[in-house]
Formats: structure tokens, C-alpha cells, sequence
């Protein structure tokens, strides 16, 4: 079965540059549901080297799409040997730092579409698509066989995460990003409404139980991290 939702990709290769200091980088973009009209829209390379270089000099004069591929795998193999022939890392007109058939993700505060600047830009690309494409997924409800199927896809070694475990760093990140302020129902509460609506799905649903070590009470596993276990009062 062929699941329509899932997002076309269009895997590609490009040249930003500044033509004025004779400066270029060279690159691929291979993400699931990629497509070259990005390319400085809402996507601005992965390189944290160009992101300080936009800082010190601005955005790219030269906007190139060089090759367009049919696989991810294709299109890496295609950088690796136009950055191998061009010898990037010997060259100071280049800004690559390494011809490498994958260059490894900027992970937290590393990553340029951290900074406020480039997130504008993305937000920004982003609402100019809305205003002339229409969402293909907009009041779409997905049939109980299209979530099977989904769900299919991402079990077992078909999960990018499969046999992988979060760093401690990214755990800390991950953490921060939903503390205090920075989680989204930072200050809000439930409305009345809300709060029977919740209560009315709920109603009937069958909980499963777990027994507390330290008082011996057993309780419903969907309040035991909060009252129970590390947090009980009798530990």
C-alpha cells in the first residue's frame, strides 16, 4: 500500500556563494521531504563555518542548484566526488572543511537554525509557501489502515532511532527546551471546559497498576512518576 501522505523528496546538490570575496561552499541536502526551491528560503545549510561566515558578511549573492537526484545515497556520493576533485579542503576559496561523504548534524546550540536570525528566515519562508501552496494534509483524517501503515514503517529497525540512546548532552538540551518559560504551557491552566472534556474521554478507560515499594500503595501508572516511587513521601 502506497500511504499519500508521505512527503516527496527531491535530493540535490548546490553553490551559495559571495561573489565579491571569491568565497563559495559547496553542498548536498538529501532531508525527507526536500526540494530545491529551499535552498535559502527556509533552508540554509547545516554548516556551522557558513552560518559564521553570514554573520560576518552577510547572506550569498550566488544561489546555485548544481545536480538533482533520485536518491539520498546518489547525491552523497556525488558531493564526495566533486569535493574530492576540487580539493575544497586545500582551497581558501572554499568553505567546506571536509570532503567526507557525510558530514556529521550540528546537535544544539551548534546547529545555526538555533540562532533568532535564521529562525526568522525560516518562519518567513515558510508563510510565503502557505500563501501560494495550499496544504495537502489540511482537514485530512488519517483511516485506521494509514496509521497501521505509518506505524509500520517506523517499527523496529525502520526507527531512525533503533539501537541508538540519547547522549546525556541532548538529554540535558532536550530538558531545557521544556523548563520553566521555555515549555509551552508555561503560566496557562486547563478551562473548565477542557478540564471535562479530558475527564469524559478518560471515563471507563481501564488503568493499569503498579505498586509503590516505598509506601505499598498501588496506584495508576499515569500518577505514579509524580507521587510515587522517587518522589514518595515516605522514601
Amino acid at each position: 500500500m502506497t500511504l499519500t501522505y508521505q512527503p516527496t523528496s527531491t535530493p540535490y546538490t548546490y553553490v551559495i556563494g559571495w561573489s565579491h570575496l571569491g568565497v563559495r561552499y559547496y553542498g548536498v541536502r538529501f532531508a525527507q521531504g526536500c526540494d530545491p526551491v529551499e535552498l535559502w528560503q527556509t533552508y540554509f545549510t547545516s554548516s556551522q563555518h557558513v552560518a559564521q561566515f553570514c554573520e560576518l558578511h552577510g547572506d550569498p549573492d550566488v544561489l546555485q542548484i548544481r545536480k538533482t537526484f533520485a536518491s539520498t545515497r546518489s547525491a552523497q556520493q556525488w558531493e564526495h566526488r566533486v569535493l574530492r576533485r576540487l580539493r575544497v579542503t586545500q582551497s581558501d576559496q572554499w568553505l567546506n572543511r571536509t570532503d567526507n561523504i557525510s558530514i556529521a548534524a550540528q546537535p544544539g546550540d551548534l546547529n545555526p537554525a538555533r540562532r533568532p536570525e535564521v529562525k526568522d528566515k525560516i518562519r518567513a519562508g515558510v508563510l510565503r509557501w502557505y500563501e501560494t501552496n495550499d496544504n495537502p494534509n489540511l482537514g485530512k483524517t488519517w483511516t485506521e489502515e494509514e496509521k497501521l501503515e505509518w506505524s509500520k514503517l517506523r517499527q523496529g529497525k525502520l526507527n531512525p532511532m533503533y539501537g541508538k540512546k540519547q547522549t546525556d548532552y541532548c538529554r540535558k538540551v532536550l530538558s531545557q527546551r521544556q523548563t520553566g518559560e521555555n515549555n509551552s504551557f508555561y503560566g496557562k491552566q486547563h478551562t473548565d471546559a477542557e478540564k471535562k472534556r479530558i475527564s469524559q474521554r478518560l471515563l471507563g478507560v481501564p488503568k493499569n497498576k503498579v505498586s509503590c515499594l516505598c509506601c505499598r500503595k498501588e496506584v495508576g501508572i499515569n500518577i505514579f512518576p509524580r507521587w510515587h516511587g522517587d518522589n514518595c513521601k515516605n522514601r
